[in-house]
């Protein structure tokens, strides 16, 4: 995934996948620094009309561990599609932090 977005630098899905990758292998110093690269692509406002946008939004901050500001991002994100249970679970289940 780092690879891919060193090709695609402004593509913001790889970059969150790299960063939470990164994270799960336990590379926290590598995450957090690709998590600011992203941000800088998506901000750190909701993105309106835009349900992923704003929940990579939303998942860098989870990544920076700024958890309260995530969780407002998360729920601002659901009701830019409030029908769009799939996603809201798909997003939930990346959320969780693994057993």
């Amino acid at each position: 995934m780092l690879q891919a977005f060193e090709a695609f630098p402004k593509d913001y899905y790889t970059g969150i996948n790299a960063a939470c990758r990164s994270l799960l292998a336990g590379e926290r110093e590598t995450a957090a620094q690709l998590a600011e690269r992203v941000q800088k692509i998506v901000g750190d406002k909701p993105v309106p009309d835009d349900y992923w946008k704003t929940a990579t939004v939303a998942e860098v901050q989870l990544l920076q561990g700024k958890v309260d500001t995530a969780t407002t991002l998360y729920q601002a994100a659901v009701l830019i599609a409030p029908l769009d249970y799939g996603s809201h679970q798909s997003t939930s289940d990346q959320a969780k932090p693994d057993p």
